[in-house]
C-alpha cells in the first residue's frame, strides 16, 4: 500500500501526465488509502464528484502517493478518483569506452543493472564484460526477448564496434525503457583499455 498525502507548494507544471480512467472511490469516513498500481513510481491522484468531471486543475484538488507520508488522506465523499503517471525524462547516453569502467563500478552492487550484450554467441564466448547478458542483435528472437526486459532498470548496451548497440538503443529508447548507456566503441575497444582486464571474461 503507497499511501496519499496532500501535494503543496509545487508547480502546476507538473500535472502534463497521462490520465488514468476514472475510479469510484472507496472511501469510508471521508478517507481512502489507495494502493499504488507500480510500487516505486511517484502518482498524482486527482478528485472529482463525478467520473465526468470537473477535474481540479490545481494542487488544492490532488494528492501524491509517497511511501514516507501518512497512511490515508481526507476527501470528500462521494468522489471519484482518477490516477496520473508523471512523465519520465529518459536518460537514453553514449557512454565513452574510457568511462563505462566508472559506471560499472558505480552499480557494482546494484541489481537492477544489467550489461546488455547484442552481439552473437560466438562473439559472446570468445570474451564479453564481466557479468553481462547476451542476446544477439541480429537472432530470430531478438525483439520479443527485449520487449520483455523490465523498462525501469539501467542499462548498458555494447557490441563488438559500436553500431548495433547503436540501433538497440534506439528501439529500447522507442519501447520507454527509462536508463539505457551506450557503450561507445564496444566491447573491443573496452577490452583494449589498460586496467581493464579484470573486467572481462
Amino acid at each position: 500500500m503507497f499511501p496519499l498525502a496532500m501535494a503543496g507548494g509545487l508547480g502546476s507544471s507538473l500535472l502534463l501526465a497521462d490520465e488514468g480512467v476514472p475510479v469510484a472511490s472507496l472511501a469510508r469516513n471521508g478517507e481512502l488509502t489507495f494502493a499504488c498500481p507500480e510500487p516505486g513510481r511517484t502518482y498524482l491522484v486527482e478528485w472529482a464528484s463525478s467520473p465526468d468531471g470537473p477535474w481540479s486543475d490545481s494542487w488544492d484538488g490532488l494528492c501524491r502517493i509517497e511511501p514516507e507520508s501518512a497512511p490515508s488522506a481526507t476527501v470528500a465523499v462521494p468522489m471519484f478518483y482518477r490516477v496520473r503517471t508523471p512523465a519520465l525524462t529518459p536518460t537514453i547516453a553514449l557512454v565513452p569506452a574510457a568511462e563505462a569502467r566508472a559506471l560499472i563500478e558505480a552499480h557494482a552492487d546494484d541489481p537492477e543493472f544489467t550489461i546488455l550484450d547484442v552481439r552473437t554467441s560466438g562473439e559472446f564466448n570468445g570474451g564479453h564484460i564481466v557479468g553481462a547478458v547476451n542476446i544477439d542483435r541480429y537472432g530470430p528472437t531478438f525483439d520479443e526477448v527485449l520487449a520483455l526486459l523490465p523498462r525501469d532498470r539501467v542499462y548498458l548496451v555494447n557490441c563488438a564496434s559500436g553500431s548495433r548497440s547503436a540501433a538497440t538503443v534506439l528501439v529500447m529508447a522507442s519501447l520507454g525503457f527509462e536508463t539505457v548507456y551506450d557503450l561507445g566503441g564496444g566491447f573491443g575497444t573496452f577490452r583494449g583499455i589498460p586496467g581493464n582486464g579484470d573486467l572481462v571474461e
